[in-house]
């Protein structure tokens, strides 16, 4: 049996299924963020454990928005330790510690990502997001998060807080390949499908704002003719103070 194949099938089914599902609510994602950037606001994206490379892969792309501001702490990376990370994501400390370094305003837009929606961390960021004003897009697995108990205080989980909730439409446990001889499945899903939803966001909040008659801020790769370090200087400086990582 093809196991590489049949991942790859399984992969591109749950995009299919995003896009018959999900179209609607990516759509008013991104017309939420369209209304962020034609005020002058940024899109902060949040994430723990692996759905922290969602708030990467949005940041600093080629072929993605420039004001894109992600929430990163050392102590949640792997090479701080993995099981140390784990816990971190587990405490809502670390929610006041990335509030303190990052000036987030109501006029902005919270992305916060999640394939369980459950861990203190992002559900303590949405409710903290909530308070400044912001609204708040949630990317999770709904099967996940409704087969499982919120580790919150509240009670509460990522998709019963946000604004808009774009399911990743994911299995029980990320993975999707059962082989004989493994104990748990093998073959995760949340990254792939994580990346597509919020590139879907980006494009989406882009033709909204074409057909406003704005103009969205895209970053071009600096591989390409006519493009340097000079260039992305200048683009980068609207959002200068805005934007810790820039």
């Amino acid at each position: 049996m093809d196991f590489v194949r049949i991942y790859g099938e399984k992969l591109i089914e749950i995009i299919r299924r995003i896009l018959s599902i999900q179209e609607e609510t990516i759509c008013q994602g991104g017309i939420i963020i369209a209304d962020c950037l034609k005020n002058d606001g940024i899109v902060n994206v949040f994430g723990t454990g692996h759905s922290r490379l969602i708030a990467e892969e949005a940041f600093y792309r080629a072929g993605g928005m420039i004001s894109v501001n992600p929430l990163l702490n050392e102590k949640l990376y792997f090479t701080k330790g993995a099981i140390q990370a784990s816990f971190t994501e587990r405490n809502e400390d670390i929610v006041f510690e990335i509030l303190k370094e990052n000036k987030m305003e109501s006029k902005d837009v919270g992305i916060v990502v999640s394939n369980s929606g459950i861990n203190v961390a992002p559900v303590e960021m949405t409710i903290q997001m909530k308070k400044i004003g912001m609204k708040v897009i949630s990317i999770v697995s709904l099967k996940q998060s409704k087969s499982s108990k919120s580790l919150h205080k509240s009670g509460k989980k990522l998709y019963e807080l946000a604004d808009v909730v774009i399911d990743n439409c994911g299995e029980y446990g990320d993975a999707l390949i059962s082989m004989p001889g493994l104990n748990f499945k093998i073959g995760p899903s949340s990254t792939v499908s994580g990346s597509f939803i919020i590139h879907s966001l980006f494009i989406k909040a882009a033709e909204e704002m074409l057909k406003r008659g704005e103009k969205p801020l895209v970053f071009p790769s600096i591989n390409i003719e006519g493009v340097s370090l000079d260039v992305f200087k200048q683009m980068f400086e609207k959002y200068k103070n805005r934007i810790r990582y820039y």
